[in-house]
């Protein structure tokens, strides 16, 4: 912080001084601020509150001026229109820390939030002191290369023009999509099935229904093979080609000028503009529009004329698990429409909590010995019921393919593994890393992922399709007598 307030000319005994104080008041802010833990209960975070009583309960900060000075551009909030608050707790203690604090504090923490989200796109000397703080954080050693980085940014900043770009000069994917839609369906067929073992018929109606309704939106929206949609998307974006942070600052403004004019318009869960994004290499499950978002079909994942159990572990695992998410600690706090509503009954609710809380002590069990931390079970039980769940039901899915086309594959070359041991090898594949061990305190603090090995570990332990397979002995390592099994 220092380092770079000298650079755009502070004087350093000043800035030391002065930062210091600005890093001890977000410090203060994130101390008022909702802990991970917290955030598991989706009904606790969904405090409608009018504009009205807003400024009438929380006087420090002028709302009504605030908030019409964002939506300037687009539309007038008025003193009767709901205003949905996570915690209403933080603002009362935030109105505690603004009044408290000097607002000198106040002006740097803002600019120095503002210089902080600019740093990148300033000169070399000012992203090496950057790296150095990447160095000490997270492990990284050295920037990205020159073509990488702005490939990032231009991903980023134009998704969807990027991804235009790639797709209309990408060979023809209508095979590969066509595959992966079908892997997407039998995975969807074999979680349904698996309701049947432990919910009543209520319930379970309805978590099927909810499944049932799942939208895959896999690879790419036609609107993006038109030309005019995409220039028409862009129409009114500016560009200054001699001033690079200009560039990046309109098109932040960009992008959350299109987000706020979406305001008071009726809500349409099939936008193609939110499932545009082809060149993230990832997959999503849309809480809220319950559906699930795969352009991740790079070659060493999915491969049309390959054998299946290497497109099953690999794809499948991915899109089993994001399918899953759906009915995780909070996707099944929401209804097939993406609504927060119990549809719960209770007897069956207490056993999926027991069956999380078994989820949750497992991996909380996990100790990392190379930096003295534990995995944070609490934390991360939604991504950890995701693994366990949609590693299960993509194994399902490949095994009904197996039976209904009375196949057996060979194994590859070089291989002597059959072909349901060669799933589980092309899952773990998916998950193959190396951290560093400051990356991985990080992880460990801050994501809501486990470990990649634990992942694994804890995923393929908790199976019995696996141990039968492999042969594991019973009280093995990855047979163990006490298995954590929700899905």
């Amino acid at each position: 912080m220092i380092d770079i307030a000298v650079m755009l000319g502070a004087d350093r005994k000043l800035a030391e001084i002065e930062l210091e104080e600005t890093l001890n008041f977000e410090i203060k802010l994130a101390n008022i601020s909702l802990l991970n833990e917290e955030q598991h209960n989706a009904s606790l975070m969904y405090n409608p509150i009018t504009l009205s009583d807003l400024i009438k309960n929380y006087t420090y900060i002028s709302w009504r001026e605030y908030i019409n000075t964002l939506l300037s551009h687009h539309l007038t909030v008025t003193d009767n229109e709901f205003i949905i608050i996570e915690s209403l707790q933080f603002l009362q203690e935030l109105e505690k820390l603004i009044t408290t604090t000097p607002k000198r504090i106040l002006a740097n923490y803002a600019i120095w939030k503002i210089t902080e989200e600019s740093i990148l796109y300033l000169n070399e000397k000012i992203r090496q002191v950057r790296l150095d703080y990447l160095k000490s954080m997270y492990g990284i050693i050295e920037n990205k290369s020159r073509w990488s980085e702005c490939l990032e940014i231009i991903k980023n900043q134009l998704g969807l023009g990027l991804g235009a770009f790639y797709i209309r000069n990408y060979a023809n994917r209508n095979i590969i999509i066509n595959e992966v839609n079908k892997i997407s369906v039998a995975i969807k067929k074999q979680f349904i099935n698996l309701l049947k073992t432990w919910m009543d018929k209520k319930t379970r109606r309805k978590a099927r229904d909810k499944i049932a309704a799942i939208t895959a939106h896999i690879s790419h929206p036609d609107e993006l093979l038109n030309e005019t949609i995409v220039e028409n998307y862009y129409k009114h974006l500016e560009f200054n080609d001699n001033d690079f942070l200009k560039c990046f600052l309109n098109t932040n403004r960009f992008g959350i000028d299109n987000e706020l004019s979406l305001l008071r318009k009726p809500v349409d869960k099939n936008n193609w503009i939110q499932h545009a994004n082809v060149i993230e290499p990832n997959a999503y499950y849309y809480l809220l529009d319950n559906k699930l978002s795969a352009s991740i079909l790079q070659s060493e994942l999915f491969q049309y004329d390959r054998p299946k159990y290497l497109n099953y572990g690999a794809i499948g695992s991915i899109i089993g698990h994001e399918i899953t998410h759906a009915l995780d600690d909070v996707g099944s706090q929401y209804d097939e429409h993406g609504n927060m509503v119990d549809w719960w009954d209770p007897m069956t609710k207490k056993r999926f909590l027991k069956k999380t809380e078994c989820i949750i002590n497992q991996y909380s069990n996990y100790s990392i010995k190379q930096i003295g931390m534990k995995v944070n079970g609490f934390n991360n039980q939604g991504e950890n019921i995701a693994d366990n769940g949609g590693m299960k039901i993509a194994y399902l899915a490949y095994t009904q393919w197996l039976k209904k086309n009375k196949k057996y594959e060979l194994s590859l070359e070089g291989f002597t593994y059959n072909s349901k041991q060669m799933f589980w090898i092309a899952a773990a594949n998916n998950l193959c890393s190396r951290r560093r061990l400051n990356n991985l305190k990080y992880l460990i603090t801050a994501s809501s992922h486990s470990p990649e090995e634990y992942r694994v570990i804890n995923t393929f332990s908790n199976s019995r399709e696996f141990s039968k397979d492999f042969h594991c002995s019973n009280g093995s390592k990855m047979n163990p007598v006490n298995k954590c099994i929700i899905w």
